[in-house]
């Protein structure tokens, strides 16, 4: 038999003496273990109450663009800023009172699951209307509107009235898709349309 052939032949053995032996166990991996929910970053933080990303009711045009930078839009009622806009995809507005020039009124709807509260109820996420209930029991009030539109509502005291945080739902998801802040006057009960 030529050298060549033997060669061959005792690599086709020695690989046939390969395949009968047991594959090699493959390494455990102990199974992932549930952290700890981690606080939401400064710059998508929703503060009921207060405001969203380090804008706040009552600042000014300049306040807001100190802390968020240059809208992305803003409209204008004559002379004075009524509105900015500051993501480029989702919305997150500002709006200003036109006689003060003071935010009124502050809307964040971004679907990246990153803006949420301090208790880790986040826009986009199933499951966080259920958290959110659980989190504020009785104080938070669903609210069926006269269009038929259902929130959740939830009042907190403000220096000179009262401030309403507003959660807008996707019930059969269990999840939240909007989260407004604004001044209310009256109860928590009064339509939007009054």
């Amino acid at each position: 038999m030529q050298p060549t052939i033997r060669l061959s032949l005792a690599l086709l053995f020695l690989a046939l003496a390969n395949c009968s032996e047991p594959p090699p166990k493959k390494p455990t991996v102990p199974p992932a273990q549930s952290q700890p929910p981690q606080p939401a970053p400064a710059n998508t933080l929703i503060r009921e109450g207060v405001g969203v990303a380090g804008a706040e009711l009552g600042m000014t045009v300049a306040q807001i663009e100190a802390v968020l930078g240059k809208p992305e839009r803003q409209n204008k009622a004559g002379g004075q800023v009524v509105f900015m806009s500051f993501h480029k995809t989702g919305n997150f507005g500002v709006y200003f009172n036109a006689e003060t020039g003071r935010v009124r009124m502050i809307i964040v709807s971004v679907q990246d699951q990153t803006w949420c509260t301090s208790f880790d109820v986040c826009l986009y996420r199933e499951g966080d209307l259920a958290k959110l209930k659980a989190h504020h029991g009785a104080k938070l009030l669903r609210f069926v509107d006269r269009d038929g539109s259902i929130t959740y509502r939830l009042l907190t005291p403000n220096t000179g009235g009262q401030v309403m945080t507003e959660y807008t739902p996707v019930e059969d998801r269990n999840g939240i898709v909007q989260a407004a802040i604004l001044y209310w006057q009256g109860p928590i009960d009064r339509s939007s349309f009054e």
